[in-house]
């Protein structure tokens, strides 16, 4: 079964990035789970194959992505009304 492990430093709103993704998510053919540490989000990804493992590993960066973006745009509105 092929696995992957990234770790990524995204500093101290590591936590809430997790807190929003939830603890995993689960594909027909493949699973992450994601976990905070000092900093850093850790995902877990497994798949039945290495095709699955890729398009695991894309759905992953893709919400950290997402909720990248929408922490951006709440910065800014947020900067921008003080």
């Amino acid at each position: 079964m092929p696995s992957a492990i990234l770790r990524l430093r995204l500093g101290p709103k590591a936590k809430d990035y997790v807190r929003i993704l939830g603890k995993g998510k689960k594909y027909k053919r493949g699973s992450l789970t994601f976990k905070a540490g000092t900093g850093t989000v850790d995902i877990r990804v497994e798949a039945d194959d290495a095709i699955a493992l890729l398009a695991s590993v894309s759905s992953a960066v893709k919400q950290l992505k997402v909720v990248s973006d929408v922490d951006s745009l709440f910065t800014k509105q947020h900067t921008k009304h003080k």
